[in-house]
């Protein structure tokens, strides 16, 4: 299970995740989680979401990463 702590800001839900041997923050946006994950948008059904598509949130948090990215990173429906 992705255990980590999540926090909100608005509709967002932003973690902190090693990547790389750094830590940095990824920032899931509402509307992904709501069009990609199928999300209800409550904080409960985000943090649901978020925890159950941890991989391939962390898999795109990752790629970005990698390419040059900076914290936060943001992921996004058009991510998918």
């Amino acid at each position: 299970m992705f255990d980590v702590p999540l926090l909100h800001i608005e509709d967002d839900v932003l973690f902190s995740y090693q990547i790389g041997g750094r830590v940095h923050q990824i920032q899931v946006t509402g509307q992904c989680l709501s069009a990609i994950f199928r999300s209800d948008g409550s904080q409960e059904g985000n943090e649901i979401s978020v925890r159950e598509n941890a991989e391939q949130i962390l898999r795109v948090a990752s790629d970005k990463v990698l390419r040059g990215a900076l914290s936060p990173v943001r992921v996004n429906a058009t991510d998918f």
